[in-house]
């Protein structure tokens, strides 16, 4: 029903703001990841600077753990943020189709569950956000802009998922215990953040800009449609 399409530009700008914030704060973690192989080199990587019931009395270490730990609390909080913005935004625009009368090739609460569903959301949001991309525009005008920006966004954002499960310290990796080379590896991924954050900020404001077309032709038709039927009554 076109009456119930939900405006979605006020998310898309709370989401914009805060992508904004993430982005910077991702030049920040990158001089992290030096700062980090720096001290970590100076005493040859040993595993127990990454061990959680390590003990070590290095003096550049924990100052560098306290300096990184306060700035890891506050760029968790923005990534929470930014990515509760992300799906809400993600979630409407794939609604609002269902609300125009497009059908959709998945349920609408997929574009929220399929971010937590290992293996699945390898791929699933990046479907979604296709049919966002191509369905939206189709709705108002005939031909549609290519969907490469979409596959640029998903695989940078599959590259950092793996890279970051491989380095983050946190379960199995398949480099062991060789903290140079998640550290390496965890300089790479702090690296690809950047164009991913920049790449997601051009997709949004892309979107945005179709469901803008969207929904001013979906309200012209309820108008229409109310005419008509002023027309049948009167």
């Amino acid at each position: 029903m076109t009456e119930m399409i939900k405006d979605n530009s006020k998310r898309s700008k709370k989401l914009l703001s805060i992508f904004q914030v993430f982005y910077g704060m991702s030049f920040i973690q990158v001089f992290f990841g030096f700062y980090q192989y720096k001290v970590w080199s100076n005493h040859d990587f040993d595993p127990i600077l990454d061990s959680w019931d390590g003990e070590y009395d290095y003096l550049d270490v924990n100052q560098f753990d306290m300096i990184y730990g306060l700035f890891a609390i506050f760029f968790l909080v923005i990534l929470i943020i930014t990515a509760i913005r992300f799906i809400q935004w993600f979630r409407r625009a794939y609604c609002n189709l269902n609300r125009v009368g497009i059908n959709t090739d998945k349920k609408e609460g997929w574009a929220a569950g399929s971010w937590f569903v290992p293996f699945y959301n390898l791929f699933a949001p990046q479907q979604i956000m296709k049919e966002i991309w191509n369905k939206t525009q189709k709705y108002y005008k005939e031909t549609t802009e290519d969907d490469k920006m979409v596959n640029q966004w998903w695989l940078l954002w599959v590259l950092c998922f793996i890279l970051d499960n491989q380095s983050d310290g946190i379960g199995s990796s398949f480099f062991g215990d060789d903290l140079e080379a998640q550290s390496v590896i965890s300089i790479f991924s702090n690296i690809l953040w950047i164009p991913l954050t920049y790449t997601a900020i051009k997709l949004v404001k892309k979107v945005s800009s179709f469901e803008k077309g969207m929904h001013e032709k979906a309200i012209l038709k309820g108008e229409k449609r109310v005419e008509q039927l002023n027309e049948v009554v009167f």
